[in-house]
């Protein structure tokens, strides 16, 4: 919503920058191109894009267009919901879950890191701390409950992809499912507790407290700690390249 109204605005507003700052869902903000507008129809652009794209994967790959279009509203806005009481799983389809796994976690991204791709500029995209955090959380958190799911399904394929849509839904407060996952176990419950709490970036269409936030927490410390070994020391806190 924040986009579309600035991406409305007249060029000549000076009140856009302080909307932005005000709303902006990351501890800093910046411009992707000079006018404030113009990023906002780039990033509104990319929305469209990758939505675009999941519906084909969705259409083209057998789903009804009624059902395409809602599920793809709905991963593109994390908003979660279906057509059916039973969700994702009414079309009991591999395949859908996994675009749909895929896009959760798209969707869950700074839109800005695609704007650096777009334009071939991909030392923002490696050397983000925020990314790589992100990426490295849904991994890890994907393997461990993989892991300690395993008993409850046929083979670690099946683990596998409930684990990873779980994660992934979670992580991006996105809110489909393919399965009670209060009947995992208490491990596995946990992490997507913590999930739930921490994990989704700045810029992004999810929600929660956002993991750049997390990560200032964690390095300040990191600096505090450090600071009576070396109190003459001057370091300043980064995360990498991050545009929020």
């Amino acid at each position: 919503m924040l986009v579309l109204l600035l991406a409305g605005l007249p060029k000549t507003s000076k009140q856009a920058m302080h909307l932005m700052r005000a709303e902006a869902p990351g501890p800093s903000i910046s411009k992707l191109v000079p006018r404030l507008s113009t990023s906002a129809m780039i990033l509104y652009g990319l929305y469209l894009f990758l939505s675009v794209l999941e519906f084909c994967f969705l259409f083209f790959g057998g789903m009804p267009l009624s059902d395409a279009l809602v599920h793809t509203f709905d991963t593109a806005g994390t908003g979660g919901f279906s057509l059916y009481a039973d969700s994702i799983p009414h079309s009991n389809s591999v395949y859908f879950e996994a675009v749909i796994t895929v896009f959760m976690f798209l969707f869950g991204v700074n839109f800005n890191l695609y704007f650096f791709l777009v334009i071939r500029e991909f030392t923002p995209v490696v050397r983000g701390s925020e990314f790589r955090a992100c990426l490295g959380i849904a991994a890890g958190s994907i393997l461990l409950v993989a892991l300690n799911i395993l008993p409850l399904y046929r083979g670690l394929s099946q683990a596998f992809c409930h684990a990873s849509f779980q994660v992934v839904s979670v992580m991006t407060t996105t809110g489909y499912a393919t399965a009670d996952f209060g009947l995992w176990p208490t491990f596995s419950r946990m992490i997507l507790f913590f999930l739930m709490v921490v994990v989704a970036m700045a810029g992004s269409t999810g929600g929660s407290v956002k993991v750049v936030r997390i990560l200032v927490v964690f390095k300040a410390l990191k600096l505090n700690i450090q600071k009576p070994a070396h109190p003459q020391k001057v370091e300043a806190l980064t995360l990498g390249i991050c545009r929020c």
